[in-house]
């Protein structure tokens, strides 16, 4: 989904119980230069990130996979 010049992407991870949670998740994407935002919604589980190129989602996965979570493909 393209939004005013900016890449929006939307997963689902499994995983996350808490913000602490949410915080490693957000920290540790936010070490790509691309990603400029990342929201967390703990109750629908939901990671939202706005980055200002396209990003290599498989690359994110494992980002996210390393962390100990688990990305969910609809």
């Amino acid at each position: 989904m393209f939004n005013k010049n900016k890449m929006v992407s939307k997963l689902l991870v499994e995983g996350m119980h808490c913000n602490s949670c949410a915080k490693r998740i957000e920290d540790a994407l936010k070490k790509n230069k691309d990603i400029k935002k990342v929201e967390i919604n703990l109750n629908t589980k939901e990671v939202l990130i706005t980055s200002t190129n396209e990003l290599d989602i498989n690359n994110i996965k494992e980002i996210i996979n390393n962390l100990g979570y688990s990305v969910i493909d609809k």
